[in-house]
């Protein structure tokens, strides 16, 4: 079962004539245990299984046949349940707005259906999918570590759980679940590019003083991109931000650093990151005219790039004469562009000087 999290909550307004049952409503008529003979049982588990398979396959009008026949034969299996509530899904969007009606029995039946197999997974995914599509990322969320909290080793709780975490910006939470994914699968592309992402963000955030912690965390965001890159060598972006890492752990990585932007710069040609990335590192190594050639190359890009307008300018301003013009020609351009009022007061002071 796979479902998008980013997706726009739904209006849920009335669509249908006169009242409609309240989800909670239908706990009320939960379906009483009873003897059940052992191969009716069996047919009817496996019917449900069978459902709850048609409608991932979206194939619903199937899958909603073989439920009604699991449910008529014993109306507590929850996997029957599940199915149904996620026709009902599929029918109510048939409407903009979604038929309220149908959403609320949907509701129910996934209630019904967490009420009677709590162990599941099923059970917690569908009403993750639920929640996804209304909108509520954060009671998605929380069904999903429900489902976790009962069936920690689950493939598919952990594979959605990274994903929702991811979109919802929680970078600790996805990492940690994510690390958990590519355990089970190592070469899942989507997830290293994802851990990549988390543990940039991670790195960038860490406190200055804790240099020991932040090294840590810079190398494991290289180690992720590096792997990642290594699974798809074409895209630039995972050598990009393997640099970028490399770059901030400084000394030799800095070096290596600068060997990947230009790998970057070979496969990502209309951008002027990779260059600019490039120049950045090489004028921390203390390597001036070549960074001022890779901003100038960043600049063939994109004449309008602050960045390198900006470094390009304060390194040509610390030269003689001549550099200095150049600079205040590039400060001249900036003033066009967005930048800081900070940015822009020194660029004002910078032009006031005398030639």
């Amino acid at each position: 079962m796979r479902f998008p999290f980013a997706i726009a909550a739904l209006a849920l307004l009335a669509s249908c004539r006169g009242p409609t049952t309240l989800p909670e409503q239908y706990l009320r008529d939960l379906p009483a245990d009873r003897p059940i003979a052992p191969e009716v049982a069996e047919r009817a588990r496996n019917q449900a299984e069978a459902a709850l398979a048609a409608v991932d396959a979206g194939r619903f009008e199937e899958g909603r046949s073989l439920a009604e026949d699991a449910l008529a034969s014993n109306p507590r299996l929850a996997i029957a349940r599940v199915a149904i509530a996620r026709c009902l899904i599929k029918d109510a969007q048939r409407e903009v707005p979604p038929t309220l009606a149908l959403w609320r029995h949907a509701e129910g039946e996934l209630l019904i259906a967490q009420r009677l197999a709590p162990e599941r997974p099923e059970v917690h995914l569908a009403r993750a999918e639920f929640f996804a599509v209304e909108g509520h990322l954060s009671a998605a969320a929380e069904s999903l570590e429900q489902g976790l909290s009962r069936a920690p080793n689950d493939v598919r709780l952990v594979r959605e759980g990274a994903r929702l975490r991811y979109e919802l910006g929680e970078e600790r939470a996805a990492g940690a679940l994510l690390v958990r994914w590519l355990a089970e699968v190592p070469t899942d592309t989507k997830a290293l590019w994802m851990l990549a992402q988390v543990r940039a963000k991670l790195a960038a955030s860490r406190d200055r003083d804790k240099a020991p912690e932040r090294q840590k965390a810079y190398r494991e965001a290289a180690d992720s991109f590096h792997r990642y890159a290594e699974l798809v060598p074409t895209d630039g972006e995972g050598w990009l931000g393997e640099a970028w890492a490399r770059s901030a752990l400084g000394g030799r990585e800095a070096e290596t650093a600068v060997k990947l932007y230009e790998l970057a710069e070979g496969l990502i040609e209309r951008s002027p990151e990779p260059s600019f990335g490039k120049a950045v590192t090489l004028e921390a190594l203390g390597r001036a005219p070549e960074a001022r050639e890779a901003y100038r190359r960043a600049l063939g890009r994109d004449d309008r790039h602050v960045g390198s307008l900006l470094n390009l300018a304060a390194s040509l301003g610390k030269g003689d004469a001549k550099e200095k013009s150049e600079a205040k020609v590039l400060c001249r351009r900036l003033l066009d562009l967005r930048i800081t009022a900070a940015e822009r007061q020194r660029i004002e002071k910078f032009l006031a000087t005398p030639p």
